[in-house]
């Protein structure tokens, strides 16, 4: 008999004792790469001390227990992180560009795993600008789609997107790296269908800020490669709640931008949401503002960055920034910065109009801010998008 052959008994065993020991990997954690890697060699090595020593001393015991903790420490780091998908109107307003910043900085934070990007808003710089600010945070692996049927809004102000892309260093080449071509973004529906499919049940976040055109394509998908659900069976399955900016419950003759651009996919994806919803309203972000100053004075320490570039693009007059968008994506981290409605249903109306009717059974609130909680919310902003990146390189 060779020497490292476990007895039968053994290998009978040990499928029990492996489920009682708590060491497997959780199949609803997805864990980073080196995480997997570690987690595998931790349950390797507890196979090897239950299977090649049968008669548990106390000190293997010990030795078990400990692997076993640490398996679940990495289980429950990596459990704690929000994971979200941005879908953004990315190109005009820099609201968008600065909750960028602020999801790349909860991802140095660990609390956030950005699992995509995907954008709906027409232009060949788009998907650029953001690959190119990922790739400048650190983060050039994330995923990116564009959507087959992209909002048009040539009319939109200073496009700070293709000026980033387009800047090029003293040798003619972009001075903002991209680590992705045109062909790497791939069709918006696609993509949620494929990442969708490949987590956890109840546990993605989809941060909205922009139309609903992605949105809406997405519950209308029919079943693919990747899943045997409708679009809107994989949404009921896969996501726990629609963070999304759009609409405006004081002002019910306003049509807010996000829901004007695109009334009828914001109606499909309003009405036909089978999840919850959280709705951030444009009067508090209306309320909380960014200094115009802070972008030249607090995110001054390298010359090149490329927040301030579209900043300055955007706003070639300084003017204060509403920080509408960023909300949506401090709302999920730091919940305590809030209130929030009681239960109800919004209504997108033709005109592209808002209203919220409160129902004990409904599956929609909106987010509500007190004078004290703007200025926190501010001062968080300010000293999150200030803060230096993690993986940042000169």
């Amino acid at each position: 008999m060779p020497l490292l052959k476990p007895s039968r008994k053994c290998r009978q065993k040990w499928p029990q004792y492996h489920e009682k020991s708590h060491c497997a990997v959780n199949p609803h954690v997805k864990l980073s790469t080196a995480q997997n890697e570690a987690a595998r060699f931790v349950r390797f090595i507890s196979f090897v001390i239950f299977v090649f020593h049968p008669k548990q001393t106390a000190m293997k015991k010990t030795i078990l227990l400990m692997l076993c903790l640490f398996a679940a420490l990495l289980q429950t780091a990596n459990a704690q992180k929000q994971r979200i998908i941005f879908e953004t109107d990315m190109g005009n307003d820099i609201d968008d560009a600065l909750a960028l910043d602020v999801i790349c900085k909860y991802m140095d934070d660990g609390k956030i795993d950005l699992l995509g990007v995907s954008t709906h808003k027409e232009g060949a710089n788009i998907c650029p600008f953001v690959n190119a600010m990922l790739t400048w945070y650190g983060y050039p692996k994330v995923p990116i789609a564009k959507s087959a049927t992209p909002v048009s809004r040539p009319q939109d102000g200073n496009r700070y997107a293709d000026v980033v892309v387009e800047q090029t260093d003293d040798k003619g080449k972009p001075l903002y790296k991209r680590s992705k071509k045109e062909k790497d973004f791939i069709n918006s529906t696609e993509f949620y269908r494929k990442t969708l499919s490949r987590q956890p049940d109840n546990s993605v976040v989809i941060v909205s800020v922009g139309f609903g055109t992605n949105l809406a394509a997405l519950l209308n998908s029919k079943p693919d490669k990747y899943s045997k659900l409708t679009g809107r069976e994989l949404v009921a399955k896969k996501v726990k709640l629609l963070s999304i900016m759009m609409g405006n419950n004081q002002n019910p003759d306003h049509a807010e931008y996000n829901v004007a651009c695109d009334i009828k996919t914001m109606q499909e994806t309003i009405d036909e949401w089978p999840g919850e919803i959280m709705q951030n309203p444009f009067e508090v972000g209306e309320k909380v503002v960014y200094p115009s100053g802070i972008f030249n004075e607090r995110l001054s320490w390298t010359e090149n960055h490329p927040l301030v570039k579209a900043y300055n693009t955007h706003n070639p007059n300084p003017h204060d920034q509403c920080t509408w968008d960023i909300l949506s994506i401090i709302y999920l981290i730091q919940p305590d910065m809030f209130g929030t409605s009681p239960r109800g249903t919004i209504t997108v109306n033709d005109n592209g109009t808002t209203r919220f009717t409160p129902s004990a059974t409904g599956k929609h609130r909106y987010l509500i801010t007190t004078p004290e909680q703007n200025k926190a919310l501010q001062q968080l902003i300010i000293d999150t998008t200030a803060r230096k990146p993690k993986n940042f390189k000169e």
